[in-house]
């Protein structure tokens, strides 16, 4: 069977995820996860791509970017996955593989998702219960994103800007819905997560039928395409509430 062709346009915004092989560990330590961001950011750079939001778990990461030419984005992270599994293998004296695959990759074309995203992503250590909110946990972009620690790595979703008019005011409105995940958004919020994780697996649109169809025109296999993420998270919870 050959190997499905990735989405290869420029401007579009991505949820990119990836893991080890088996689900093994691929971050050891703080020296690993440091490590990996520092090659994230240096490639990033070197392919102009924006990073809105990101976390390092211990098996897998995500991310929330934008890349500006096309093709970028795989270029990207096979070289981030390359030099990485270099460093990984040298450092913890091992050979082979490192990662599960290729990348998963979702695109995105709705405001309200590109938040959702946000929160998705940095809220994972909670969901892991490695925390009890996202400020405990140091290796994500929560604390750039809703705390205004500095990172010139990172570039603020042009749909995240429009939560203020500065940035005290769009952090303390991210902070606002991030913590809604806990209290009277939490039904929504432990919907919108079922949700992505049956996506997860499969090339995912999100946005308008004319989104769609432009992407589609572009891939060579069939995508799966949500037109609301809300919508089917409301319906999720709906369905939970009759069980």
């Amino acid at each position: 069977m050959s190997r499905r062709n990735r989405y290869r346009g420029a401007g579009i915004t991505q949820h990119i995820y990836d893991r080890g092989n088996n689900k093994q560990i691929i971050f050891v330590d703080d020296i690993d996860r440091a490590a990996f961001m520092s090659s994230l950011f240096t490639r990033a750079a070197d392919y102009e791509i924006a990073l809105h939001a990101w976390v390092l778990m211990s098996n897998h990461f995500h991310i929330l970017a934008t890349p500006k030419h096309p093709g970028a984005i795989s270029k990207f992270m096979q070289a981030v996955k390359s030099s990485y599994t270099q460093y990984f293998n040298s450092r913890h004296s091992r050979t082979g593989t490192l990662w599960e695959a290729r990348f998963k990759q979702a695109l995105s074309q709705d405001d309200n998702h590109i938040l959702i995203l946000y929160r998705y992503i940095e809220l994972n250590p909670v969901r892991a219960g490695m925390v009890r909110g996202p400020r405990q946990y140091h290796w994500s972009s929560y604390h750039t994103n809703a705390r205004l620690v500095p990172s010139e790595n990172i570039t603020p979703h042009p749909y995240y800007l429009l939560l203020g008019i500065d940035e005290f005011t769009r952090a303390q409105a991210y902070r606002n819905y991030v913590a809604g995940s806990f209290d009277k958004d939490k039904s929504q919020y432990e919907a919108e997560v079922a949700v992505l994780k049956t996506t997860a697996a499969n090339l995912a649109v999100f946005g308008s039928e004319e989104f769609y169809k432009k992407l589609s025109a572009e891939i060579d296999y069939p995508i799966t395409h949500f037109q609301r993420l809300t919508i089917l998270a409301e319906r999720y919870a709906a369905e939970e509430d009759e069980l």
